[in-house]
Parts: structure tokens; C-alpha cells; sequence
């Protein structure tokens, strides 16, 4: 089974919204997605340049993310790509 990378910031500047976030997440994801993601914290990318909460899902970058951004981001990485015609 394909797992889905969900990195989340757990950098003193994203730490509060992070936890949040996590929380949201927490709620709104079912267990068939819970299943299949990896949940990591990583360190604030780009240098602390961008809002918190900063999640990265596969190689999507995703800053002030929200739970919905998040969950809709791990549907289209677990979709098989499209050929549009």
C-alpha cells in the first residue's frame, strides 16, 4: 500500500497552530486515510519564511494550512494520476 507523507512543522514557530492542527486532523480524517499516512514533525521550512502552520504532504509544501487543505492534499497524491484527453 502507497503511503502518503504528512510532515507537519514542529518548530517553536509553528508549535502552537502545529498541535492545533494536529488536533483538526485528528477529527476530520477517517481511518481508512489514517491508515495510509506517515505523520512526521519536521523543522520550519524555508528558514522560517512562511505561515504557520507549514505541512508538507508528499512534496507539497502547504503554508497556514488548514485540516481541509491537508486531508485534500492526501486525496490527490493517493489518486492514480489522470490522462487528460
Amino acid at each position: 500500500m502507497k503511503k502518503i507523507h504528512v510532515d507537519i512543522c514542529s518548530d517553536p514557530t509553528c508549535y502552537r497552530e502545529a498541535v492545533l492542527l494536529f488536533k483538526e486532523l485528528n477529527a476530520v480524517l477517517g481511518a481508512a486515510l489514517k491508515e495510509q499516512i506517515v505523520l512526521t514533525g519536521i523543522p520550519h521550512p524555508h528558514n522560517g519564511r512562511l505561515a504557520p502552520p507549514c505541512v508538507q504532504v508528499n512534496n507539497r509544501l502547504i503554508a497556514r494550512a488548514t485540516a481541509g487543505e491537508v486531508k485534500e492534499a492526501i486525496q490527490e497524491a493517493l489518486e492514480p494520476h489522470r490522462m487528460v484527453a
